[in-house]
């Protein structure tokens, strides 16, 4: 698992952003948030390896992302 910080180009909506990159494969859900970041995209893949390079090229090739930063989850605790 991981999450994917991500901060849209002015101009670009983030609404139709929000919808290609939940189209990637591997990628479970998308916030849009209010803060530092314009989108959090959660991942979850077989092999972190593999997933990683797939998505962030994925990522590349959308036009309006200005940048984003991976990060990935070592321990999980969940409200059950």
């Amino acid at each position: 698992k991981a999450y994917i910080f991500i901060n849209i180009k002015p101009c670009y909506s983030i609404a139709k952003l929000s919808e290609k990159i939940l189209d990637i494969k591997g990628i479970t859900a998308v916030d849009v948030t209010a803060g530092s970041y314009d989108i959090i995209a959660k991942v979850r893949t077989r092999t972190l390896g593999k997933g990683y390079e797939r998505i962030v090229r994925a990522l590349e090739n959308i036009k309006g992302i200005e940048n984003f930063k991976w990060q990935s989850i070592l321990k999980e605790w969940e409200e059950i």
